[in-house]
This record gives C-alpha cells, structure tokens and sequence, in this order.
C-alpha cells in the first residue's frame, strides 16, 4: 500500500472515530438532563411520599400490600356499579391513591355493612372504607383516619319532604336503618324524646344495607331510612321518587366519618393519615370528592385527624 492511499485511509479512521466521540458524548449529556429534569420534576412529591412511606411498619413495607374491605352498596362512599366489578366511591378512591402514594397494592374484599368491624377484628382486612361514622366505641377496635364531616339526614318520599320539619315529626313513624350502623343508635337515642314529648317512639326496621333501606321507604314498609350526607342527597338525585332531608338537631347532627384501619398497626394508620393530608394539600383529595358528587363546603376536610371524635371535633 502506497503512502498516499496509507494517509487516507487513516484520515478515514480517524473521521470515523472522532464521529462516533461526538455521538458518544451527546447521547451521554442527553440521558444525564432527562434524569436531572425527572428527579427535578417529581422531587416534592418523592419527599412527601417518602415521608409517608417511612412511617409504614416494616412488615408492611416489606410485602408491599394491604388487605381493605368495604360495602358493595353505599353510594357515594363506596359501591359497585349495575355490572361492574371494581368499587368506585370516594373511599376506595381516596385508599388507591393513598396505597399508590405509598408503594402499596390494595386487595378488596366486600362486606355487609355490619361485617366491617368484624373483619377489622379478625384480621381478615387492615382498612375498612365504607362511610364509617367514628364513634367512640368504634374507636376501641380501630383507628379512625378522619376524611369528612358528615351530617345527619334521611330520606322520605317526595310528597312527604314538607311533613318533616324536626326529628320528632318522625315519631311513631317506621324508620329504616342498616343493621350496625350509627343510624340505628340515633333512632334509638332520639326515642327518649319522643317518649319525653308524649309522642309514640319511632320504630327501627333493620335492614342488611342501603339499597334495602330505600326499598322500604319506595315500597312503603317506612317512612324513613337514616341516611348521612352526602349519602342521603346523593340518593335523592338519583332517584326522583326520594327527597333528601337534614337533621340539625338529636344525637349526631353533624359528626366524622373516616376510613377504620386495624388498631395493631398504628404506623399504617399514621401512613395514610400523612399521605391523605399530603392530597388535601395538593388538591387531590378535593378533586375526588368533586368527582363523586361531595360538596366540599358542606362535608370536606381541609386538615387530617385520627380519633377526631374523642380529639377534640366540635
């Protein structure tokens, strides 16, 4: 090979090489601003989820999931839709977007409403979602993760919104509850003043969920079923037959409602009391609440509590 061609080739390689130095570099610098830009982008929200994440007990941490339950027919809380299979609801929705916050898979199960607790209890679920009221007593079997205030109301026929101007026009009236339920207890507790008036007591019919309570009501068999707000107005705009009343007076008028999380796991209860005020924050937890028909004036949170009933709620 002459030096002429020797010179060429060389002059070739050496293009080649300093080419592919070039290409080399950018696709290095390249990858090194998409990572910056990522971890700059998402810096707030990693801090705030790991804080959360780091309260979680290890052994939760470690299997990466949590067992929750909820009712099947409690809309807005937590249902299923005609044909569907995956709860929808502002719980289960506030507990997916907690879990996703904190690296967590969530495995529903359903239960009648009364079986909550119980589960709780039994071990067979860690989070139970279903419009829970806190109460005391509850609290002695779990920690309460409090996600709205709620009020107490009912629901009457159409025709029979007016008859109802004070709890005790419904005395000596027939009044569905679900069994286990808060409702039953204020029905109960409110007795004592229609018996104090001279008024016959009201009657409890107990029925195993929600559906069931505005079926007595539609077909006759009550007057009345017990519904908290944002339930009892949700039902009503559902439904043309029913109108949505307030109870502004009795035991209950206006209260906490919140997610029931096992009391042997206090670290998932602050876990997800953190990730939840982190999305009352940021204006996630808002956008669920809109997004299932709750009015945020009326029932919304603006900070987190656990134990709210017996923490000072007033």
């Amino acid at each position: 090979m002459d030096s002429t061609n020797l010179r060429s080739r060389m002059g070739r390689i050496l293009a080649a090489v300093t080419a592919f130095t070039v290409l080399l570099g950018g696709l290095t610098a390249c990858g090194a601003s998409s990572s910056s830009a990522k971890s700059s982008g998402t810096s707030s929200e990693a801090s705030a989820d790991s804080k959360a994440r780091n309260l979680l007990p290890k052994d939760i941490r470690d299997k990466g999931e949590i067992t929750a339950g909820a009712t099947a027919q409690f809309p807005p809380f937590a249902y299923l839709p005609a044909g569907g299979k995956t709860l929808v609801g502002y719980e289960p929705d506030i507990v997916n977007e907690i879990a996703k916050r904190l690296d967590l898979k969530v495995n529903w199960s359903t239960f009648d409403f009364q079986g909550l607790i119980p589960a709780i209890q039994s071990g067979r679920i860690q989070v139970a979602a279903a419009g829970l009221t806190d109460t005391s007593e509850r609290e002695d079997t779990a920690i309460f993760v409090n996600d709205l205030i709620g009020r107490n109301g009912a629901i009457v026929p159409k025709g029979d919104k007016n008859k109802y101007k004070k709890f005790n026009d419904l005395c000596g009236k027939t009044v569905a509850a679900v069994t286990g339920s808060v409702g039953v207890t204020i029905v109960t507790k409110q007795n004592d003043s229609c018996k104090a008036d001279g008024l016959k007591p009201m009657t409890i019919l107990e029925l195993p969920d929600n559906s069931a309570t505005l079926l007595a009501v539609t077909s006759g068999r009550a007057a009345a079923a017990m519904q908290t707000w944002p339930g009892a107005g949700y039902q009503a705009q559902q439904n043309s037959d029913l109108a949505a009343i307030v109870i502004n007076e009795g035991m209950n008028a206006r209260f906490t409602n919140g997610l029931a999380i096992d009391k042997k796991s206090p670290g998932l209860a602050d876990a997800f009391a953190a990730a939840l005020q982190d999305m009352v924050n940021d204006g996630t937890y808002a956008k669920i609440m809109k997004a299932n028909g709750v009015d945020l004036k009326t029932n919304g949170i603006t900070k987190v509590y656990k134990n709210w009933t017996t923490n000072g709620f007033k």
